[in-house]
């Protein structure tokens, strides 16, 4: 999550350390657009992402690639995660992700006391343009 976490490139940089909120994550109405999310990965089980929330449920999507026409409604109980580093393995790879996998929220930096503070709430790239909302949609 380069920027947003660890900015600091040099070998000898403080890794950020941060405050998870891990009550009731998986409930989609508990979880927002720009939240900073921990999850499972859906390619391996055993890795956690940790990803920004770019879509919720009922959202129309045009993925980055492979093919830009093409859009995907993201289903209900399932989120569309981008990472804020433009090489990012992230739902442009995968889809979108079950409210299921995910582990926690990232509410707070509290290591290094440069940058204590509330995980910022924008970061990396910018999709506002490629997401459609429908809140009223059913699927």
């Amino acid at each position: 999550m380069k920027p947003t976490f660890n900015p600091d490139s040099s070998p000898f940089g403080s890794k950020d350390k941060v405050l998870l909120w891990k009550f009731n994550v998986k409930n989609i109405e508990n979880l927002k657009i720009n939240d900073v999310i921990f999850l499972k990965s859906p390619i391996n089980p055993n890795q956690i992402y940790t990803k920004r929330i770019k879509g919720l449920q009922s959202d129309l999507i045009i993925p980055r690639y492979p093919d830009t026409r093409s859009k995907v409604l993201i289903p209900l109980n399932h989120i569309w995660v981008e990472g804020d580093n433009i090489h990012s393995i992230d739902s442009n790879t995968y889809g979108p992700v079950s409210t299921g996998m995910v582990i926690a929220k990232a509410v707070w930096i509290i290591w290094p006391l440069n940058r204590f503070g509330p995980v910022p709430s924008e970061g990396g790239r910018e999709c506002r343009e490629r997401i459609l909302r429908y809140p009223n949609t059913v699927l």
